[in-house]
């Protein structure tokens, strides 16, 4: 299943959630874009003093964290956002 939201059916729905909140802001007059912050992960392989893969007992690469970086991503007039479910 894919489903796709419009800049503008988004920013329906976070006008009518507002409402639900009791905070007056129009969105349609007042915002020109919407910012997406996203936080991704960074896995490398797991290497030996000397350079090599480190594996497991299967023969997979082992994986460790080296920390995230923010993207940040402009949701603008013309933009959609979708989801694939399956």
């Amino acid at each position: 299943m894919h489903i796709t939201i419009s800049y503008y059916d988004l920013i329906e729905a976070i006008q009518s959630h507002l409402e639900t909140k009791n905070i007056c802001i129009d969105l349609e007059k007042d915002c020109s874009e919407i910012d997406i912050s996203i936080n991704e992960q960074n896995f490398e392989p797991k290497k030996h003093k000397n350079g090599r893969v480190v594996k497991d007992e299967d023969g997979h690469t082992v994986f460790e964290y080296k920390g995230s970086k923010e993207k940040h991503y402009a949701l603008g007039g013309n933009d959609e956002i979708s989801i694939f479910l399956e």
